[in-house]
C-alpha cells in the first residue's frame, strides 16, 4: 500500500536517478518539475482513495433481467482453508481478496457500439510510483497505480464510473462464479503427468522405455497439430465455471469459494457472475450494477450461504434407528 507521506521520499528516489544520468546544472529544474508533478499526484490521489467517485445510479436496479451481464472482480488469491456448515458438512474453500478494486475506465469501438456492449476495465492491489511506467494514465484517472489489471464486456446498463470499488458485497453467498487464473507452471514433463498416460509395461521385453509415449500414428516426416507428446507444462489460462460463493466477508472484502481455483497463492484472479449455473430470480436480484456502502446500513462481518434445510448426512447414509 503506498501511503501520501512516502510520495516526496520516492520523488528523491527517482531524482537520484536523474542525477546519474543528467548535469548538476539541471538537477534543480528537475526537482521542481518533480516536485510539482507529485504534489499534484498526492492531492488527486487522496481525493479519490476516499471512494468519491459518483455512486451507481440507484434507478438502474429496475432494469436488471437474469440475462444482464454484471461487471466482473479481480481478486488475490490467499491460499485454502476448511468450511463448516450448521450440519457439521466440511467444504474447501479458496480465499479471494478483493484489495482495493476498482473500475478503472471504460472504452467501446463501432463493432461493440452495434451490440451496445463496452470494455470495462477494473485494477487490483496497489503499485509503487517508483515502478508505475504509466503514471501520467493514473494521474488522469486520479487513482493509485494497480498491480493488475483485467478486462470486462459488459451491456452499456452495467457500465461503473471510473474509480467505483468493487467489494466483496458484488457477490451473494450461494450463487455461482466462474473464476480465471494462470495455472501453476511445471516445466518440461512427459507424457504420463502431463497427460496421463499408462505408459509402457514395467517388464517382459520393454527395456528403458518404461514411461514412453509410444508411437504418435503420424505420417511420414509429419507429425500431427495436436498430437499429445512431452512438453511445456502449465503456466496457462485455467477458466473454472460453477464454484459456490459459501460466504463472504464485509471487512476484509474477502469471498470464501467451493473447490479449488488454478494459480499459485498471491496470483491475480479473475471472478464474474457464473454464465449458466445461477440461482438469480426477479424476486431475488443481486446487487446491479453493483453494491454501494451505506455507512448509516452497514453489512454484518460475515455472510454466509443459507444451508440445506435437510441434514445431507441423512441423505447419504440413511436414517439409523
Amino acid at each position: 500500500m503506498i501511503f501520501l507521506n512516502n510520495f516526496e521520499e520516492q520523488g528523491y528516489i527517482i531524482l537520484g536517478k536523474f542525477y546519474m544520468f543528467g548535469s548538476r546544472a539541471n538537477i534543480s529544474s528537475r526537482y521542481s518539475k518533480l516536485a510539482n508533478f507529485t504534489a499534484y499526484y498526492s492531492t488527486t490521489l487522496n481525493t479519490s482513495n476516499s471512494t468519491t467517485a459518483k455512486p451507481p445510479n440507484p434507478s438502474l436496479s429496475s432494469q436488471w433481467t437474469p440475462k444482464t451481464a454484471r461487471i466482473g472482480a479481480v481478486a488475490f488469491k490467499r491460499g485454502m482453508m476448511s468450511y463448516w456448515d450448521k450440519w457439521g458438512c466440511r467444504h474447501p474453500v479458496t480465499v479471494l481478496e478483493l484489495q482495493h478494486t476498482q473500475v478503472l475506465s471504460s472504452n467501446s469501438d463501432s463493432g461493440l457500439d452495434k451490440l451496445n456492449l463496452v470494455n470495462v476495465e477494473v485494477g487490483v492491489g496497489s503499485k509503487p510510483l517508483k515502478n508505475c511506467k504509466n503514471l501520467k494514465y493514473y494521474s488522469r484517472l486520479k487513482i493509485f497505480p494497480k498491480q493488475a489489471i483485467r478486462t470486462f464486456r459488459v451491456p452499456r446498463q452495467s457500465v461503473l464510473p471510473t474509480g467505483t470499488p468493487i467489494l466483496a458485497a458484488h457477490f451473494v453467498p450461494g450463487q455461482c462464479v466462474d473464476v480465471q487464473g494462470t495455472s501453476i507452471g511445471k516445466g518440461f514433463q512427459g507424457v504420463m503427468k502431463r497427460h496421463n498416460f499408462s505408459g509402457m509395461p514395467a517388464s517382459h521385453g520393454v527395456s528403458l522405455t518404461h514411461r514412453s509415449g509410444g508411437s504418435i500414428k503420424s505420417l511420414p516426416t509429419v507429425v500431427r497439430k495436436g498430437t499429445k507428446m512431452a512438453g511445456h507444462m502449465g503456466n496457462e489460462k485455467v477458466t473454472v465455471k460453477g464454484l459456490k460463493v459459501l460466504k463472504i466477508d464485509t471487512k476484509y472484502n474477502c469471498l470464501f469459494v467451493k473447490g479449488a481455483v488454478p494459480g499459485c497463492d498471491g496470483s491475480v484472479i479473475r471472478i464474474k457472475d457464473a454464465q449458466f449455473d445461477n440461482f438469480f430470480n426477479l424476486s431475488n436480484p443481486p446487487p446491479f450494477p453493483t453494491f454501494v456502502k451505506d455507512p448509516s446500513n452497514p453489512l454484518p462481518q460475515e455472510i454466509c450461504a443459507p444451508d440445506t434445510k435437510e441434514d445431507p448426512l441423512i441423505k447419504r447414509f440413511g436414517n439409523e434407528k
